[in-house]
């Protein structure tokens, strides 16, 4: 859709009808420290700093803090090498490639980058499979045995371009 329709489309009738039932819907979940995403995204960070030693630092795809800001906050830690890893197991064009495109536009006029290493995947990593199979038993899921895929938002042309892929794993 052409920005000239978007627009008014977006500012006229989205926006004015959409924000006032979303926020009553965040308000139901919405955390004494502030959003749900924020608090646990903050304590995900600290506990991977704690279990590793190593400075971490959160940076988001939208919002802040950014993936810039992220960056900086590494490189003013003193960090010369980068290990970047989005929060989404599976590779996908409309989350970790976004996130990709983020980090390369954020360090594009960079004069001093760093060296930078990219996880794009990790569904089918042992360890993860075997952290999840954990979580569940040690919640009592009685599923602990099965496995159990869940797409979240994903557009039906994203899915099936990597579903091939991933039923082979999963099955």
């Amino acid at each position: 859709m052409s920005r000239w329709l978007w627009c008014p489309l977006l500012h006229g009738v989205i926006l004015p009808v959409r924000s006032p039932k979303v926020a009553k819907l965040y308000q139901t979940i919405w955390m004494e420290e502030g959003s749900p995403l924020m608090v646990y995204s903050l304590r995900q960070k600290a506990a991977l700093e704690q279990a590793t030693g190593l400075p971490v630092e959160l940076g988001m795809t939208y919002g802040e803090p950014s993936i810039k800001s992220g960056l900086e906050a590494l490189k003013a830690r003193g960090c010369e090498k980068i290990l970047v890893l989005p929060l989404y197991p599976q590779y996908s064009g409309t989350t970790t490639a976004a996130v990709f495109d983020k980090l390369a536009k954020s360090v594009k006029q960079d004069p001093s980058l760093p060296e930078l290493r990219f996880i794009n995947s990790y569904y089918d990593e042992n360890a993860y499979i075997e952290h999840w199979r954990n979580q569940w038993k040690r919640t009592g899921h009685k599923m602990a045995n099965r496995t159990c895929y869940c797409v979240h938002t994903m557009a039906f042309r994203s899915v099936t371009l990597t579903t091939a892929t991933l039923i082979q794993r999963i099955v």
